[in-house]
């Protein structure tokens, strides 16, 4: 499940890809963020993107770095489910679209069906979570709808082995392109800067924080995190703790902060405009999520040097493969997740040695280039194989 080499150049110059997703909530979450950096990356000369949102944008006064339209979709139930399909196919026609290309659930859904009819020739899906959202009856769908799909892309073996087991998809229509990072945002910044960011967060100087890029929701699960700071902060009372994001959990996760009694030692910031810059005020960096496919957050630790442990599901091991660059710990196992942050407390040279080969093994692995670079690739095999198909 790798990308597959192009055979010979695509003949027809630049090729429509058409980029359908449900809507765009932020372009700081993980998957948009990919797509953006994918958008602007893409070679204009080769691949001409457009893209089509089921739903409109949640993030207000969001520009695209290529044409957008919005179809008005809603529901498989509704009537909306004709309308936007009937533009879609007219904008997949109007633009002779090559490739459609799907993010997130609802279009993964209908996308395949609207781009047979639009007559597109590769139809590729996107699995970049392991599922967890999904129940029988919406994997039931997927397979469904597989034979119309041409490939799909997932960020993680992880996320690819749960599609083929889930889907019952062929390994050969499978491949893995791991997420990239602009290494550039994640230069080191200055002491003075650095502690501006935790005196904002109410951290006094001098204090050692273990920090969280997570959302405020279920799957991150926060909890353990709280719990963990209330045992760890009775035998090192230096440490400080901020989880960066923002969601449903917010007012149970404040609750339970007040009942450990960590109020002014944990902090809940929201969302960061600027995380580059704000994970670098951590000194310890952790990832609590019960699920996860390839997490951006972990790469950015690494890509600031951050000493990490995190949780041992999805595709996280896939990123920290070795304890030259960070740690795992098994869900639930308190022990070893107090165990490995004691060691990181108190072993200052520990965390430089973490810190140095950390960044080393982003730079290696994860680039923004080569996670471009893989696309046009596979983009450019897929419609070379679909046009052999086509002569035989």
């Amino acid at each position: 499940m790798r990308v597959a080499d192009a055979d010979e150049p695509e003949r027809s110059f630049p090729i429509p890809i058409l980029y359908l997703l449900d809507t765009f909530v932020t372009p700081l979450g993980g998957s948009e963020r990919q797509l953006l950096m994918l958008l602007d990356g893409i070679d204009r000369k080769r691949f001409e993107p457009c893209i089509a949102l089921l739903r409109p944008p949640e993030h207000p006064g969001l520009t695209f770095p290529c044409e957008s339209r919005v179809l008005g979709y809603h529901s498989l139930a509704s009537w909306d489910f004709f309308r936007a399909g009937r533009d879609c196919v007219s904008l997949c026609r109007e633009k002779r679209v090559r490739i459609l290309h799907t993010y997130f659930k609802d279009a993964s859904r209908v996308g395949a069906i609207w781009g047979r009819a639009g007559r597109v020739p590769v139809v590729v899906g996107s699995r970049r979570n392991l599922g967890y959202a999904n129940g029988r009856a919406e994997f039931a769908m997927l397979r469904l709808l597989s034979p119309l799909t041409t490939h799909t892309i997932a960020n993680s073996e992880a996320a690819a082995q749960k599609a083929i087991r889930s889907e019952h998809l062929k390994a050969t229509r499978v491949s893995v392109i791991a997420n990239g990072l602009d290494f550039d945002l994640y230069s080191p910044i200055d002491d003075a800067r650095r502690l501006a960011i935790r005196r904002a967060w109410g951290v006094p100087d001098g204090a050692l924080v273990i920090g969280a890029a997570a959302n405020l929701r279920p799957i991150k699960n926060i909890p353990f995190f709280v719990e963990a700071a209330a045992r760890l902060s009775t035998h090192f009372p230096q440490l400080y703790f901020v989880v960066l994001g923002e969601g449903v959990d917010r007012p149970s996760l404040e609750a339970l902060i007040e009942r450990r009694g960590l109020k002014g030692r944990f902090f809940l910031p929201g969302f960061s405009e600027n995380i580059p810059a704000d994970i670098q005020g951590f000194d310890i960096a952790v990832l609590c999520s019960e699920s996860e496919s390839s997490p951006n957050s972990v790469i950015e630790y690494l890509a600031t040097g951050r000493p990490t442990l995190a949780a041992k599901v999805g595709g996280i091991p896939e990123i920290l493969n070795s304890e030259e660059v960070g740690f795992l710990y098994e869900p639930g196992d308190t022990h070893r997740f107090d165990a490995v942050l004691s060691s990181f407390i108190q072993g200052p040279e520990l965390r430089a040695n973490l810190s140095a080969r950390a960044r080393v093994r982003a730079l290696e692995r994860f680039s923004t280039e080569r996670m471009v670079r893989e696309h046009e690739t596979l983009y450019t095999a897929l419609l070379n194989r679909r046009s052999k198909e086509s002569v035989r």
